[in-house]
């Protein structure tokens, strides 16, 4: 597994590009009542985690036009000297399928009941590409030192790589998540 703490451009640009062929393959291949099952009242179903990723990667979306077109301003929380700097590595460690806790999605994050199954892949791919096109398109601009605030915290900020590192790595965990909603569903005996 690629490691997101210290992903370059290039090796994002090939995990999204990635996930978008894996999970457009795998979702496409389920029924709406698969992608609408849940394995308890409290448990997201495929379509929800595809729903979840889609509401957290449009918010980032503002901040990337903004850098893109030259307009981004930073506000006071992205101009705090080191603070940006350390929240980015927090967060990718906690994303990360397989070493992470369950971190509380924030409310404007939580999917509603179901999915509609062909638009939201749509979305999906359609923001896949999108990303990829904002990273081309800033891979040679210091990443580092261009900070943004997370689209799920206000006064959280870290450094556009990392926020594309945390993109990535919440959409490689939701995949994660999804195949194992998906098995989870083929186990139940008929």
């Amino acid at each position: 597994m690629l490691n997101f703490r210290t992903a370059t451009v290039a090796q994002l640009i090939d995990e999204a590009t990635m996930i978008e062929n894996e999970v457009g393959a795998f979702y496409a291949a389920l029924s709406p009542a698969q992608i609408n099952w849940q394995p308890a009242p409290d448990s997201w179903s495929v379509g929800q985690c595809l729903q979840h990723i889609c509401m957290a990667n449009e918010g980032y979306f503002v901040d990337f036009a903004a850098v893109t077109e030259g307009r981004k301003q930073h506000t006071f929380w992205e101009r705090l000297p080191l603070l940006p700097r350390l929240i980015g590595p927090l967060i990718i460690s906690g994303l990360t399928p397989g070493q992470s806790r369950p971190i509380p999605t924030p409310p404007g994050f939580m999917p509603r009941a179901a999915a509609a199954a062909a638009d939201l892949l749509d979305r999906f791919r359609a923001q896949q590409r999108r990303i990829v096109g904002y990273l081309s398109t800033t891979r040679d601009m210091p990443l580092e030192r261009i900070i943004v605030t997370s689209p799920a915290v206000g006064f959280v900020a870290y450094p556009m790589l990392d926020a594309y590192r945390i993109m990535i790595v919440h959409e490689r965990l939701h995949q994660v998540q999804m195949e194992a909603v998906a098995a989870a569903q083929r186990a139940i005996p008929v």
